[in-house]
């Protein structure tokens, strides 16, 4: 109940004003494909990609609340970092507008699930291919989701000792999708791919935010430094596989920094960092003790997004 009381809450004003979604001239081709499968720049087709928008928001934070809480990454059952994501993901004009990053954040999801079951499988090869293919198609979504195989490289070898077959099956995994792709463009269309416009060109780009956005993400900068904080101060605590899942979710948060401040495209790509972040603020709320100071960082943090959403969108 809570979840969707801030779900109506921060996406409120994004359900009510539709909006296309967001377009660069170097979009992957699955989702160039798919943005003239839904005719985007009508109004019929803003309508769909706000509707898509939405539901990929609310499968996001039910496997955010699936993932964390079957690791036990926090002492008990909790909602926060699904909430905390909410808030993460609309304190920018469009971030929870259909867009790449949007649904590379939901791919990676599942990614990082997958991961996480590498220590207790039988069949990690397969997990290792699957996770290689989810690569693929978010590559095929925008050229910057190829770099976030970062994280999926350090999370193998968390989980595993080095075998130079495991990344062997995750390259082979990545090329299937690619391969098949671009041959059915090169057999309908008879064109060969441009590989000059499909690698990601570093581009470091000049950040100028209102006010309000700069305190708020100040804010949650703050509180993920501190959450940070609390989960290595409390991982004596946790299990292996809590430990071993927190690492993955750090190393993401670190990668997806990276990806946004170096390969800057789009103006909704900082919506990268609104998943992993919202985990680590998520702790720091979870971990204060003191709810006077928890209810006081938490209604603050609630006010300054909805300020941000219904006065600056």
């Amino acid at each position: 109940m809570l979840v969707l009381l801030y779900f109506v809450l921060t996406q409120g004003y994004a359900i009510s004003h539709t909006h296309a979604a967001i377009v660069s001239s170097t979009d992957g081709v699955l989702y160039q494909q798919f943005l003239k499968l839904i005719a985007y720049n009508t109004v019929r087709g803003q309508v769909y990609s706000t509707i898509i928008g939405m539901g990929i928001i609310i499968y996001q934070c039910y496997m955010l609340t699936s993932i964390v809480n079957k690791l036990k990454l926090y002492s008990s059952y909790t909602y926060v970092p699904a909430v905390c994501y909410l808030l993460c993901i609309s304190i920018y004009p469009y971030y929870n507008t259909l867009n790449p990053s949007l649904i590379i954040n939901a791919i990676m999801l599942i990614v990082i699930h997958a991961l996480t079951q590498l220590q207790n499988t039988q069949a990690p090869k397969t997990i290792l291919f699957n996770v290689g293919i989810y690569l693929g198609i978010a590559y095929m979504i925008h050229p910057f989701g190829i770099l976030l195989s970062i994280l999926v490289v350090f999370s193998i070898l968390l989980y595993r000792a080095f075998q130079l077959k495991d990344y062997i099956l995750l390259l082979l995994g990545i090329l299937l999708p690619l391969y098949i792709i671009y041959a059915l463009q090169y057999i309908s269309t008879g064109s060969i791919v441009n590989f000059s416009a499909i690698v990601p060109v570093m581009h470091i780009p000049y950040y100028s935010l209102p006010s309000p956005i700069l305190i708020t993400v100040s804010l949650l900068v703050s509180s993920s430094i501190m959450g940070m904080y609390n989960v290595q101060l409390y991982s004596s605590k946790m299990n292996i596989q809590a430990r071993k899942a927190w690492g993955i979710w750090f190393i993401y948060t670190i990668n997806a920094l990276l990806v946004v401040l170096l390969y800057n495209i789009h103006s909704a790509q900082g919506a990268l960092v609104a998943m992993p972040l919202s985990l680590f603020v998520a702790a720091s709320l979870h971990y204060i003790k003191s709810k006077l100071i928890k209810n006081i960082l938490h209604y603050m943090l609630l006010a300054l997004v909805l300020y941000c959403v219904y006065t600056l969108h």
